[in-house]
Formats: C-alpha cells, sequence, structure tokens
C-alpha cells in the first residue's frame, strides 16, 4: 500500500486566482469522452435534476448532462487537479465547479448545503490531456518522473527510488503485473549506482526485464498505471467513493461508473457489493444482528462496454465498462 497521503480537505466554489495561468494549455480539447451517452443515459435524469459529475476533467460528460437539463438543473462538478480546471472550457450558469476529490463527495455537498443529489458520475483514471502533457510524466513520451495531480504529495520517482524492492514488487503484482518481481529486481539495480528520474527511463528498465512488446500493448502499461495509483492514492480514494456517493444519494438516484482495468472494475464490484448486500453477518447466524439493509440495488453489475465503432474511434475506450446502481 502506498504512504498516507497528506492532503487537504477541499471544497466550495471555484474561484480562479491570476496564479492559475492558462498559457500552457493548447486551447482544443484533447479528451474524447467515453460511452458518452450510455452514462449520461444511465443516470436516469429528469430535466430538473441536481447531478455530481465527481470527476469533471475536461468536461465530456458534464457538458452532455448540461445539455439534458432544463434551466432549473444544477450541475456539481468535482476536480482535484487545479490544473485542469484552470484549462476547463465549459461555462454554464446551471455548473458549479469545486475543487476537490471524488472520494469526498457527501462531504463537499454538505459544505454546499446538499444533502441528497439525484445521480452521480465518477470517470475513473485521468484525462487525455494528462497523458499529452510530456512534462506531467504520465505518458509514455520523456519527461519527469512525476504522476502528481497537482503540485503536492510523493512524485512517481520518490516511490520509485524509495520503496523496497518487495514492496514495489508487491505492488505491481497486486496491480496486474504478473512480472512485478522481475521489474522491480531490474529497478533496485539500476538505483544502486543513480536515481530514476525519467519516464523513458523507467520504460528501458521495464523492457529490460520483460522484453519489447511485438504486438498489443506497450510491456510498461500496467507499471505505469500501478505507479501513478501509488501516486495519486486512486485506490483508496475509489474505495471511499462508493460510499459517499450512496450517502448522497436520493431514493432511486442513480450512481454509474466508468472503469479502464481490470483493478477497477473489482474494486467497483467488491465496493458496491457490500452495500448491495447490506448484512455482514456470518453465513451460519440464524438472523440479522449487524443491522445493515442493503442501501443500492445493481443495475448493470456485468459492464457496459462501447460498440467496436466507438472503440475504433477512440482508442481509449477499448478497456472501459460502466458499471450502474441505484439507491434503495
Amino acid at each position: 500500500m502506498p504512504g498516507k497521503r497528506k492532503e487537504t480537505p477541499r471544497g466550495g466554489i471555484w474561484e480562479p486566482s491570476s496564479q492559475d495561468s492558462q498559457s500552457h494549455f493548447p486551447s482544443d480539447r484533447l479528451h474524447i469522452p467515453v460511452l458518452l451517452q450510455e452514462s449520461v443515459d444511465a443516470l436516469n435524469l429528469s430535466p430538473e435534476a441536481v447531478v455530481v459529475d465527481a470527476t469533471l476533467g475536461e468536461g465530456g460528460h458534464a457538458a452532455e448532462i448540461l445539455r439534458r437539463l432544463s434551466e432549473r438543473g444544477r450541475l456539481i462538478g468535482f476536480e482535484r487537479d487545479r490544473r485542469m480546471i484552470s484549462a476547463l472550457r465549459l461555462s454554464d450558469p446551471r455548473l458549479a465547479v469545486v475543487e476537490g476529490n471524488f472520494k469526498d463527495t457527501a462531504r463537499i455537498l454538505k459544505s454546499l448545503e446538499l444533502d441528497r443529489v439525484d445521480a452521480v458520475l465518477g470517470d475513473l483514471g485521468v484525462s487525455a490531456r494528462h497523458y499529452r502533457t510530456p512534462e506531467w510524466g504520465f505518458s509514455f513520451a520523456d519527461g519527469p518522473l512525476d504522476m502528481r495531480l497537482g503540485e503536492e504529495g510523493v512524485t512517481a520517482a520518490d516511490i520509485l527510488n524509495g520503496w523496497p524492492e518487495d514492496r514495489l514488487a508487491a505492488w505491481l503484482i497486486e496491480s496486474g503485473e504478473r512480472r512485478g518481481r522481475s521489474i522491480a529486481k531490474v529497478i533496485a539495480a539500476f538505483r544502486q549506482t543513480r536515481k530514476l528520474t525519467r519516464t523513458s527511463e523507467l520504460i528501458g528498465l521495464v523492457e529490460e526485464a520483460v522484453g519489447k512488446s511485438k504486438r498489443g500493448s506497450h510491456p510498461a502499461t500496467k507499471v505505469f498505471r500501478a505507479i501513478r495509483e501509488a501516486v495519486t492514492g486512486e485506490r483508496e480514494d475509489l474505495e471511499s467513493f462508493i460510499p459517499s456517493a450512496t450517502e448522497s444519494l436520493k431514493l432511486n438516484g442513480r450512481l454509474a461508473i466508468l472503469t479502464y482495468s481490470w483493478e477497477e472494475e473489482r474494486l467497483v464490484r467488491r465496493g458496491a457489493d457490500r452495500l448491495v448486500k447490506g448484512c455482514i453477518c456470518p453465513h451460519d447466524f440464524p438472523v440479522c444482528r449487524c443491522g445493515k439493509v442493503p442501501t443500492l440495488r445493481w443495475i448493470s453489475r456485468k459492464g457496459i462496454v462501447p460498440g467496436k465503432r466507438e472503440v475504433n474511434g477512440n482508442p481509449s475506450a477499448r478497456s472501459a465498462k460502466l458499471f450502474v446502481l441505484e439507491r434503495l
């Protein structure tokens, strides 16, 4: 598990300061929203709904949600990365943008004097802009080993240079990289002489450990995702997000979550199943003693996947699945 992150809880409506420059961003949108119609359809919105886009990003899903709301509808968008808020090109009086983490959904809404909303959407991972900005360190293009969603916290370089070999190997394996021990061993040998500082160095070490791929995804794909998740704390945040979002939903309100990896699918199903089941008493108890009742029901546990046309037009959609639940 990654070390405990120091994070200041945030909330309130975003008010850009003079320091939040947009000059380092291209003006065009880089991100194509995945399963756009399907995910917004799944929210089952009325024209006057109050909706949370818990991972606002570049506003692709938010724009479609706003298109379906009337003048009396409202959308609250959470975004953890201040750089993304500064670059947002979506402006609408019905949209309130909040700098905050989706794990804090219930707390942020209460700070805005909103106890219950009609729907919550979570689009996991990071945006195309993160991958296409090499100086942020998320992509295979050469750049610093950073991967932070802002300027605070540990970097990818801190983890790769600081974690013991066994801990790094265990984290990679837990993240779905079955060759984690071999990769960690090569990284540990490299850092005996100098520190890793560049994404190109990490790619080279992964290829040294497992070879170059002749087809399919890049051999460093799972390693980069695993290190990113260690930096950002996405896994722990996701585990907190589902109960927090559920707490914030009205009766029959919808929760829709887009995942992009098997590990994310597993966490979503496991976290949601707890709330779908309710009771946590041992199976041999004749009657329930814990008093917990189901708070969610599955609308789509198997997951909705994009069609071939969408995958051909947007490669980032190839591993996407949409999970949908409803508040009881």
